[in-house]
């Protein structure tokens, strides 16, 4: 269980590629190279393990490519650490971590509540961020995932767990606007916290932040979107 100074933040939901693990990296890359915090990522999303597979391939691309390593090297921003756990592990992985000099332990949980222990792993973070899109079946899922953290892990004995937020991602121009208003003015009313900031749909935003853990793409996350995003889960994080 986090203990300490240290502030350990998961990225969940009850779907898969509802943009967990983009916005995971979004933020370790907001975190290290413009506020120098210190942190670390824990990739506990079996069996795709997308970001440690990214810094695995990242790591050979610079053992191969010289002038990839003189521009990493030229950055002077250590690479954070990204490890992979089971998520049933996650209580005692934090335990381990916390004992470093760390800011902050970032944590890209699977797509899914079947798994065992995940009462005591989820209970064991301060916060946990969840991503909605304005689709009805992801939103079915994901408003009951909601209701499974408000109502069970929230409530588990000795929880950790400081608060949860949901934020919009995905938002299309098409998208019903009557069915996200809806959804978030009802969300508000049964007392779940929804982040003002909304990401819009975006094929650059998936692939030039999911793309590198070791460069940040500074334009994008320097979008208006995203530091507005990043600036009130930094409030969540630092100040609750």
């Amino acid at each position: 269980m986090a203990k300490g100074k240290v502030k350990t933040v998961a990225f969940a939901s009850q779907k898969g590629g509802a943009g967990k693990s983009t916005h995971c990296i979004s933020l370790a890359s907001s975190l290290h190279f413009l506020l120098k915090k210190k942190i670390a990522v824990i990739d506990c999303d079996f069996p795709q393990l997308s970001i440690k597979h990214i810094r695995a391939r990242e790591v050979k691309e610079l053992e191969s490519d010289q002038s990839l390593m003189d521009k990493f090297v030229a950055q002077n921003m250590p690479a954070y650490p990204v490890e992979a756990a089971r998520m049933e592990l996650l209580p005692e992985v934090l335990e381990k971590l916390t004992a470093y000099d760390l800011d902050v332990i970032l944590i890209d949980a699977p797509g899914t509540v079947n798994i065992e222990n995940i009462r005591k792993s989820l209970s064991s973070v301060n916060h946990i961020f969840v991503p909605l899109e304005a689709e009805e079946m992801s939103l079915l899922s994901n408003i009951e995932f909601l209701k499974f953290i408000k109502e069970d892990i929230a409530k588990q004995p000795n929880t950790s767990l400081n608060s949860f937020h949901s934020f919009w991602n995905k938002v299309k121009t098409s998208a019903k606007k009557d069915l996200l208003e809806s959804t978030q003015e009802y969300l508000r009313s049964q007392g779940y916290n929804v982040f003002e900031s909304q990401v819009p749909d975006s094929v650059k935003f998936q692939r030039q932040v999911g793309r590198s853990t070791l460069f940040p793409s500074m334009d994008t996350i320097k979008d208006d979107h995203i530091q507005g995003l990043t600036r009130e889960m930094c409030e969540v994080i630092f100040n609750t």
